[in-house]
């Protein structure tokens, strides 16, 4: 009910910046998802990064960075995958499959 509630309210402007981060997050969720698991399965360095600073830091600063640094990975590669063809082909067939990325 709060996230509906929340919502409500966010669209009623549409038009700021957040909210346009926001909508892109939701139109490339599956991008984010997968970018999300190759950071989990493939790379970790978010287990090594909790590991080493949770001794330095305390948990609390711990868990901002470790969650900071899981939005940054996930922002980077959500806005790298238009500029990469090969990748772009797989994640966003239905937009760049047959067609070059035009500029704005």
């Amino acid at each position: 009910m709060c996230i509906i509630r929340v919502s409500d309210w966010l669209s009623h402007y549409p038009n700021a910046r957040p909210i346009k981060w926001l909508k892109r997050y939701g139109q490339l969720s599956l991008v984010v998802l997968c970018f999300h698991l190759i950071d989990l399965n493939v790379i970790g360095i978010e287990g090594w990064l909790t590991n080493h600073l949770i001794t330095h830091m305390g948990p609390l600063v711990t868990t901002i960075i470790a969650i900071s640094y899981r939005i940054g990975f996930v922002t980077v590669a959500m806005l790298a995958i238009p500029y990469l063809p090969g990748i772009r082909a797989c994640f966003l067939p239905r937009q760049y499959l047959f067609r070059r990325l035009q500029r704005r």
